[in-house]
């Protein structure tokens, strides 16, 4: 029977695992297979739905037991929305309570979302555990239980809605910041090319370079700007070395205004050249309140890493020929 759920939310998506995480055995057990916890029949104890504390909230809450032992999964589930900076540090925060508190024992912190989300959002990544809404509907496509199909149906949808970014909620606030970001950067910086449309969440600015194998990326409120460079994981010697002579080159110019270092760090199968900035809280902060020096910060970095990403596509055009 086919079943058109809509718009599928994600309260609906939290409502499925609710119940799967109830009766399923082996949907707990696709969780469980994920982390370091001893191997056993574990029981499900309590499940708890947007389990709240002074640090926001987990989506789902599972406390398990095994042995007379309580262990907790601590679960945020993403369809579409965009992550909040800091989210899995809140998880690990609540979690680290809840042990104290005598909750359970141990816990494990999780995001379930689709592989394309996952593979698009760094916020995604800082979890500890990662289950994918693919392998869910996988996982409940072979079990024994009458509201199976309609479950995988709808999980099938979500994962559709996840592709379709002209979908994603609109937070009014970042979109006028991006703006107004977009707006200085075009009177002030015109060689800077930024793509992030104007009609987005604005969470980052995202830069194309003249050199095709490489972006850059202002991840405002997580206070970095990364100068990415595309399957280049298994070429960390290099990018470090080359962010070596960069801080030789400027790391005057990075001190003076109060910055740190180049480093180079892995990104899955790309290789990222990092600086740390001021980070700025893009769908609260207004743009115009932001301090000059701040402003100074970020453009001289972006500026700096475009400059070097045109000079590496100059070398490769003059190789080439």
């Amino acid at each position: 029977m086919k079943v058109d759920f809509g718009t599928v939310t994600e309260r609906d998506m939290d409502m499925l695992f609710l119940n799967a995480f109830s009766s399923e055995k082996a949907f707990v057990n696709l969780f469980i297979s994920k982390t370091d916890l001893p191997i056993g029949e574990y029981s499900v104890d309590e499940i708890y739905l947007s389990k709240a504390d002074k640090d926001g909230e987990s989506d789902i809450t599972v406390i398990i037991g095994l042995d007379g032992v309580k262990y907790g999964l601590l679960i945020e589930d993403k369809i579409d929305a965009q992550a909040m900076p800091d989210q899995q540090k809140r998880y690990t925060l609540r979690g680290d309570r809840a042990v104290k508190n005598g909750e359970y024992k141990e816990y494990r912190d999780f995001i379930v979302c689709s592989k394309n989300y996952y593979a698009s959002n760094d916020e995604a990544k800082k979890y500890s555990h990662f289950v994918s809404y693919e392998e869910c509907a996988d996982c409940l496509e072979k079990v024994d239980n009458t509201l199976s199909d309609s479950w995988v149906q709808q999980i099938k949808q979500a994962i559709k809605k996840s592709k379709r970014h002209s979908e994603t909620i609109i937070n009014e606030n970042a979109k006028i910041f991006i703006n107004k970001y977009r707006d200085y950067l075009e009177e002030n910086y015109p060689l800077l090319d930024l793509r992030t449309s104007r009609e987005s969440n604005g969470y980052w600015a995202e830069y194309a370079t003249r050199y095709k194998y490489v972006s850059m990326v202002h991840k405002i409120p997580y206070g970095h700007i990364d100068l990415t460079f595309s399957r280049a994981s298994d070429k960390m010697d290099a990018l470090t070395n080359i962010a070596k002579t960069m801080n030789e080159m400027v790391g005057e110019q990075l001190k003076a205004l109060g910055l740190g270092e180049i480093v180079a760090v892995p990104m899955q199968k790309s290789g990222t050249l990092r600086i740390k900035v001021p980070a700025v809280e893009n769908h609260i902060v207004d743009f115009e309140s932001i301090d000059k020096t701040v402003l100074d910060k970020w453009f001289y970095v972006l500026s700096l890493f475009s400059k070097f990403s045109n000079m590496l596509a100059s070398a490769d055009d003059v190789t080439r020929r």
